[in-house]
């Protein structure tokens, strides 16, 4: 549980849209704008509408195919789930199958372990790049995950009382969408399925708030800052504002079959947040009383660790 909250907290920038003032999604800029215009509405199904045709294409066939072979029990347990959401006592018996993982939340641990990553990337930014490897903004990323660090022993992660508050808007997010079967559920197609789910993520986002994490705001903020390339490829610089600091990142784009895309690979922006996600699950698993991974040494002779 520690080392999957710390591993969604460090992906918190992998996953966050941009926003710029150019909306057309014929140019890269203007695309990127696009994806976070549609979230900043929770518009899911106009986002699923943005992506390359052979994505959609095969999002939809694969989503056929799930809905075609439905588990019998799968659906059960989705019925019995969604049935307990429409119960008066639904927040109630949530809070408390949460009460055991509630307990194994240790907020200072989480913050070391997020020191010690922080630590790593500074001594990783000391190392030449290896070739082939993703290129990562280390010293950004150093400083997004110090402000994480910093957030948590005042985010209150294993407050009862802030939990109940998120659950009364998960409740309500589920509720919202109006599937009290998963028939109902597997009758739409994907893209009126992603319509009807839209809306709820606004009772999403009123759930992140308890805990000062105002996705809406972070929205707001992006924007692109500078766009360099020419022909079929080029590279965005997104400037954003989290945890009450300013950020930023780099994302490539690619031109395949005249329609603008996140560009795959190495080249991927998820690729080194990927690097940084195992990272940090690898340090929230040794809370728990083993030892987390050494540092590897600045100065390449072995031995030395980071400050923290």
């Amino acid at each position: 549980m520690r080392a999957l909250l710390l591993s969604l907290v460090l992906a918190a920038a992998a996953l966050a849209p941009l926003q710029a003032a150019n909306l057309d999604p014929a140019t890269p800029d203007g695309l990127v704008a696009t994806w976070a215009k549609a979230l900043r509405n929770n518009d899911l199904k106009g986002l699923f509408a943005l992506l390359p045709k052979e994505q959609q294409a095969l999002a939809e066939r694969q989503y056929v195919d799930n809905v075609t072979h439905a588990d019998a029990n799968d659906d059960l347990q989705v019925n019995a789930f969604l049935a307990l959401m429409q119960q008066p006592s639904a927040v109630d018996m949530l809070m408390s199958q949460a009460q055991p993982a509630l307990a194994q939340i240790k907020p200072d641990e989480l913050v070391a372990g997020l020191q010690q990553v922080a630590g790593f990337l500074g001594a990783a930014a000391q190392q030449p790049a290896q070739p082939g490897t993703a290129a990562m903004d280390v010293a950004g990323l150093q400083g997004f995950v110090n402000d994480v660090a910093a957030w948590i022993p005042k985010a209150g992660l294993d407050d009862k009382v802030k939990l109940r508050a998120a659950l009364v808007h998960v409740v309500a997010a589920i509720k919202g969408t109006g599937f009290t079967t998963a028939a109902q559920m597997r009758a739409l197609a994907l893209r009126d399925l992603l319509g009807k789910v839209g809306p709820a993520f606004t009772e999403v986002k009123a759930a992140l708030a308890v805990y000062d994490l105002k996705l809406d705001a972070m929205l707001d903020s992006f924007a692109v800052t500078k766009v360099e390339g020419e022909g079929d490829a080029r590279t965005l610089t997104l400037g954003w504002k989290a945890f009450g600091k300013p950020h930023s990142t780099v994302v490539k784009m690619v031109k395949k079959d005249q329609a603008w895309t996140v560009a795959e690979g190495k080249d991927s922006p998820l690729a080194p947040y990927g690097q940084l996600l195992m990272l940090g699950m690898m340090m929230g698993s040794g809370l728990g009383g083993g030892a987390a991974p050494e540092a590897p040494p600045a100065d390449g002779q072995g031995g030395a660790k980071p400050a923290l």
